[in-house]
Order: structure tokens, then C-alpha cells, then sequence
């Protein structure tokens, strides 16, 4: 059988994307990736292996109109993913009336109703919805962008964003009943030391509730950024500062309560990846993935920015919880974090593919 050629014009590439690439790569797909180089907020050493199958290019070496365009005529992909319109020279390149090649875009944006994006969406679908198939995004809280930009019900597929479901259920099933006769006593935060992420407010709501009520729970913070100089030192807060991949399972398999504290998140693929682990998880009302990942008091809380101390009640609530019921909320992780996986990852580029 001759493999089917696609090409993701993408941004930063991450382990969980690279775990999507390859398993299309693994599955009749030749993955083409033209990818920017990797950002100091979140070094990760990811190891780019280069199969018969998989092949990355560098977005420096293909930084004209000009030259991207020649290389992907010589390549003549069967479909042509592009990374919404952050990138000027993508979205020139994917909206040129005479580029006849398919192509699908890739939305993670929620639909806000701002000036701004009602602005943007009212020339999209005037001037530019008639150069895309179709879009791809996360899951149904981005469906009314896609509706907003000109996109039809039938054009657009769920799922762009899913963790390997399979390699962390298998961390669970390693750990899991150390955890049910010992649960750990700590929260634990993945993710950038930036303002829009909430961990300020974190750090100072987690640092009332164990001073007021003398528990003895520890904070533990992965991650660095422009706020990591100016971060909160606490003895029962440990800050880790950046982990790759590689080794964030072994701080994460000790670890208790998951819990994400964005002010916005499109999206938020560490709370499929926490759930996986079957851990209970507590976050932010703002978080887009949160409508297939937590079912309210099953598998954890969420918490609202703009209800005065709502995260330190919800802190509170949960280090109250029993060990036994933290473990059952662990489980119900597990069975939540199987509505997206690789599988259904594959399923969605075949569709589009066809």
C-alpha cells in the first residue's frame, strides 16, 4: 500500500503532538512537519526521530513565500494542515487563490465575543473560508469560532489535541496501588510561571488554607518563565523549574492532586495527561478541556477567578477529602480520560485525509 503524504505547517512542537505525528507515521501516513524552533519558556529536548515515514524541516530554512511554496510543490501533499493565522507566512501561503492544494485548519481558540474576533471572523469567512476543507479543533467549546469563521457542522472534526492515553494509563496502572494505601499529600502544578496561568493566586490561596488550618500538604510547581525569579518561596512549596518529559513522570507518579489554575486556557492537554495518571484534579473554570475531563465532586472541583476565595475553599475541600475518596476520584479519572485518544486521533486525519 502507498503511503498517504500530509503536511502540518506547525508552531512549536511538543511530546504530545510528536506522539500524534509519529502514530500516523506508524499507521500509512508519510508526516511532513515544517515546525518553529523550541521556546526557552518551556525547553523541551524532544527527540525528533526521523523514520522513513516522519520527516521535520526547519521553518528558518523555509522562511519565504517563495521558498515554502516551491517545497511544497515538489512534496504535493495529499492534504495540508495549517496552524491557524498566527503565522503570516502560513496563512499567506495556505489563503493564495491559486494554491490548489487541500487544506484543514487548525483551531484552538475559544470563542469570546470580543470586538476583535468578531472583526476577524466577519473577513475570514468574506475573504478567506473558501481556501479551507475544513478545521480541526480540540473539542465542542471551540465549535462556535469555527461556526463564526464560515465552517458548517460537517466541515469540522474534534480531538487536534490528545495525550497518549495508552503510555500514561500504563504509569497509572504502575503506581496505582501504591496510591490507594498511601495517597500523597500534595498538590502538584505543571505548566509555564506566567500571569495568565494563575499561579500567583495559587501560591498565595495554597499558602492561606495550609497556614490558617496548620495542614500539612506540600505545593509541588514544574515550570519556568518570566515570573520564575519572582516566585513565592514557602517551606511547603517546592519549585522544580523545568523537567523534560523523561523525567516529569517520576516526580508526577508521586504526586497527589492535579491542579491547573489558568485564567484562560483554549485548551490544556496536561489535564488529559493528569487524568491518565488517574489523578483527582482540581482547576480553573476557564479551562477548555475541562467539559471532558472533570465531572464536578466524580473526579475532582473546579474553581471560578472571579469568586473571592473560591480556590482556597476548593483547596480546602479537597485535602478534607479521604484518602479513600481521592483514590475513587482517581479511578473516574482514568475511565474520563479515554474520549480522546492516538486511535481517534488517526480515525479524525483519515476522514479529513479522505
Amino acid at each position: 500500500m502507498n503511503n498517504k503524504t500530509v503536511l502540518f505547517l506547525f508552531t512549536e512542537l511538543s511530546g504530545y503532538i510528536l506522539a500524534c505525528f509519529n502514530f500516523a507515521s506508524e499507521n500509512g501516513y508519510n508526516v511532513h512537519v515544517v515546525n518553529y524552533p523550541t521556546n526557552s519558556d518551556a525547553p523541551f529536548e524532544i527527540e525528533k526521530q526521523e523514520k522513513k515515514t516522519l520527516f521535520f524541516h526547519s521553518k528558518k530554512k523555509l522562511n519565504t513565500n517563495k521558498k515554502l511554496n516551491d517545497f511544497v510543490l515538489e512534496l504535493s501533499p495529499g492534504i495540508i494542515f495549517v496552524s491557524g493565522w498566527m503565522d503570516k507566512l502560513y496563512f499567506k501561503f495556505s489563503t493564495d487563490k491559486n494554491n490548489s492544494f487541500k487544506k484543514i485548519l487548525l483551531l484552538d481558540n475559544t470563542w469570546l465575543g470580543s470586538l476583535k474576533q468578531n472583526l476577524w471572523s466577519f473577513l475570514f469567512k468574506n475573504r478567506y473560508k473558501n481556501t479551507f476543507q475544513g478545521v480541526w479543533i480540540p473539542g465542542h467549546e471551540h465549535k462556535t469560532y469555527a461556526n463564526k469563521l464560515g465552517f458548517k457542522d460537517v466541515e469540522i472534526q474534534n480531538g487536534f489535541y490528545t495525550c497518549d492515553t495508552n503510555l500514561f494509563n500504563s504509569f497509572y496502572l504502575n503506581n496505582h496501588l501504591q496510591k490507594q494505601s498511601n495517597f500523597p499529600k500534595n498538590f502538584l502544578y505543571v505548566g509555564r510561571y506566567d500571569d495568565v496561568k494563575g499561579i500567583r493566586h495559587l501560591w498565595n490561596s495554597f499558602i492561606n488554607v495550609v497556614e490558617k488550618n496548620n495542614f500539612n500538604w506540600e505545593l509541588w510547581c514544574v515550570g519556568t518563565g518570566k515570573m520564575w525569579d519572582s516566585r513565592v518561596k514557602h517551606p511547603l512549596i517546592k519549585h522544580f523549574g523545568f523537567v523534560q518529559p523523561d523525567k516529569l513522570i517520576e516526580i508526577v507518579q508521586d504526586a497527589g492532586i492535579y491542579i491547573l489554575p489558568s485564567k484562560y486556557e483554549p485548551w490544556g492537554v496536561s489535564l488529559h495527561e493528569m487524568v491518565s495518571l488517574g489523578m483527582p484534579v482540581l482547576i480553573s473554570k476557564n479551562i477548555g478541556s475541562k467539559i471532558y475531563f472533570l465531572k464536578e465532586k466524580i473526579n475532582g472541583m473546579s474553581f471560578s477567578h472571579l469568586k473571592e476565595n473560591d480556590l482556597e475553599n476548593k483547596i480546602y475541600q479537597m485535602i478534607n477529602l479521604s484518602k479513600e475518596e481521592l483514590f475513587e476520584m482517581g479511578q473516574e479519572s482514568v475511565n474520563l480520560s479515554k474520549k480522546f485518544s492516538l486511535d481517534s486521533w488517526l480515525e479524525t486525519l483519515n476522514k479529513f485525509y479522505d
